[in-house]
C-alpha cells in the first residue's frame, strides 16, 4: 500500500510540474536522500526548498541539528531493522543539508568518512536555485525566480563557509575530495578511488551492478534533459564568482 500511495503522490507532483521528475529524478522504489528522516524533526531543508519561509531558515542556519542528526540514526537502525538487514551495512548518507550540519552529522556519525565532492559555484546556485524554484512552484501560487537566486547564493556561501570551517577540527584520514567533473568523465575511475580510501574492496559484483544502475538511470530518468541558466534567477556568472571567490580559488587548486 505505501508503494501505491507514494506513487499517486509523484503522479500528482508531475501533474502540477511535469519538470519535477528531471529536476530530481525518484520513484517509489529508487534510493533517495535522507531529508524525509531530517524532516521528522522540523529540521529538513527540505521544507526551505519547498517554501518561501527565510525566518524559518535562518533558525535552522543558527541552531544546533544534533538533536535531529540523533533522531535520524535512530530511524535509520528502525529501517535496518524493519527490513532484516545485516546491521552492520553501512549507509550511504548524502544531502546538502549536511554541509550546514557537518557539525551534528560528525557528532552523531564520529568515525564515519566524508566525501567532499567540489563543483562549479557557478553551476553549484544555478542548479540550486532550479531545484528550489521547481519545488517551489507545486507549493505556492506565486515565487520569484530572482528571489529564489539571492536565497540559494546566500545558501551556498552559507554552506561552504561551515564545511570550511568545520573540516578544520575534523580528522584528515575521515576527508576525501572528489571533482564533479572527474565523476562525470570517468564515474569508475572515481569509485575506485573513493572505494580505496574507504578501505573497502570494489567487487566485480558490485561494479557490474552500478553498471547496470547508470544504463538504466539513464534510459528511464530525465536527469539529462535538466536545464538551468543563472540568468534565470536574476544572477550573472560574475556576480556569483565574486560571492563565492574563495571557492573559486579553492576549486581550482583542486583541478590541479
Amino acid at each position: 500500500p505505501r508503494i501505491a500511495q507514494v506513487s499517486r503522490a509523484l503522479k500528482l507532483l508531475a501533474s502540477i510540474n511535469p519538470a519535477i521528475l528531471e529536476v530530481h529524478p525518484t520513484g517509489p522504489m529508487e534510493v533517495d536522500e535522507e531529508l524525509g528522516l531530517l524532516d521528522q524533526s522540523l529540521s529538513s531543508a527540505m521544507i526551505e526548498a519547498q517554501r518561501r519561509v527565510p525566518s524559518f531558515a535562518r533558525h535552522c542556519e543558527a541552531t544546533d541539528q544534533t538533536p535531529a542528526y540523533r533522531r535520524m540514526r535512530t530511524l535509520l537502525q528502525m529501517r535496518t531493522w524493519f527490513e532484516g538487514e545485516d546491521p552492520s551495512r553501512p549507509y550511504v548518507l548524502k544531502t546538502p543539508q549536511h554541509m550546514q550540519d557537518i557539525a551534528a552529522l560528525h557528532a552523531v556519525f564520529p568515525d564515519s568518512p566524508l566525501i567532499f565532492l567540489h563543483r562549479d559555484p557557478v553551476q553549484l546556485v544555478a542548479s540550486g536555485a532550479s531545484l528550489a524554484w521547481n519545488q517551489m512552484v507545486i507549493q505556492s501560487d506565486h515565487v520569484d525566480p530572482h528571489w529564489v537566486g539571492q536565497e540559494w547564493l546566500h545558501k551556498t556561501r552559507h554552506r561552504l563557509d561551515v564545511v570550511a570551517k568545520a573540516r578544520e577540527s575534523i580528522p584528515a584520514r575521515l576527508q576525501f575530495d572528489l571533482g564533479f567533473e572527474e565523476v562525470g568523465a570517468d564515474w569508475r575511475g572515481a569509485i575506485q578511488r573513493t572505494y580505496a580510501f574507504l578501505g573497502r574492496e570494489l567487487t566485480p559484483e558490485a561494479l557490474s551492478r552500478m553498471e547496470a544502475y547508470v544504463v538504466r538511470a539513464a534510459a528511464e530518468h530525465g536527469y539529462a534533459r535538466h536545464r538551468y541558466h543563472l540568468e534565470q534567477f536574476g544572477l550573472c556568472a560574475s556576480e556569483v564568482r565574486e560571492a563565492l571567490a574563495p571557492w573559486c580559488l579553492e576549486r581550482e587548486t583542486l583541478a590541479a
